[in-house]
């Protein structure tokens, strides 16, 4: 049996909220936006976020984003490293033979923001 810790309140892309549930600045703060702080937010569906994530956002709902924290939680199980399975970590690009700077959002939003070698992982450990 697999469990996964989910926060339902938890805003994609957040900005502006400085770790909080309420807007507290037009701009990021906090580790936001990937950790630059001062940059102008913009808005989506009622909500501050940020400009990064726009092309990712235009054709999503709030309901269609849900499913994300779930599978990425979910594959926390099968991965080694903790957090450091996570996309954008030093030991992800290690594992794929990337530079520690590598980022592609659109990959990093198709593997949930993990490291695609999890995935082969979770295959992997089907037995019927």
């Amino acid at each position: 049996m697999y469990v996964a810790v989910l926060q339902f309140n938890h805003r994609y892309a957040a900005c502006g909220y400085a770790g909080t549930d309420t807007i507290q600045s037009q701009f990021s703060s906090n580790g936001e936006c990937g950790d630059v702080a001062g940059q102008a937010c913009a808005e989506w569906n009622g909500m501050q976020v940020c400009p990064s994530a726009l092309p990712f956002l235009e054709d999503r709902t709030p309901s269609d984003l849900a499913a994300s924290p779930v599978i990425h939680e979910f594959m926390h199980a099968f991965g080694d490293k903790g957090p450091d399975n996570h996309y954008a970590s030093e030991a992800c690009q290690k594992a794929l033979g990337r530079q520690p700077d590598f980022y592609n959002f659109e990959e990093s939003e198709y593997y949930n923001d993990f490291c695609p070698n999890v995935y082969d992982i979770f295959a992997g450990s089907y037995l019927p």
